[in-house]
């Protein structure tokens, strides 16, 4: 995501449409980021909330760097997802796991 900013941001490449970039990679990038991550520590056992804080210490950089305050609503949101998607990974492995020892 980082990447994305620096190449809309300060025209390193001459890109037309770089703003438009950056706008995919808040809208879409990011939020994918934090379903894997949520999905990833869910499967791996992992620890949700190291992992989602430093993604929003990285977005919290983006936002100071390149953006104004009224992003941070899209930090709720991202956090939000990423819980979501942890939750849901538990759910579905915990019905397998039942779905497992029924059959035996």
């Amino acid at each position: 995501m980082l990447m994305f900013a620096l190449v809309s941001f300060t025209n390193i490449f001459t890109i037309e449409d770089g703003k438009g970039l950056f706008v995919i990679g808040l809208l879409l990038i990011f939020p994918l980021l934090f379903i894997g991550q949520g999905c990833a520590c869910a499967f791996g056992k992992g620890n949700l909330l190291l992992a989602v804080a430093v993604s929003t210490l990285s977005f919290f950089s983006i936002i100071l760097l390149f953006l104004n305050s009224s992003a941070l609503f899209y930090i709720i949101l991202y956090l939000i997802v990423a819980f979501f998607a942890y939750g849901i990974t538990l759910f579905s492995q915990k019905i397998q796991n039942q779905a497992k020892n029924n059959t035996l």
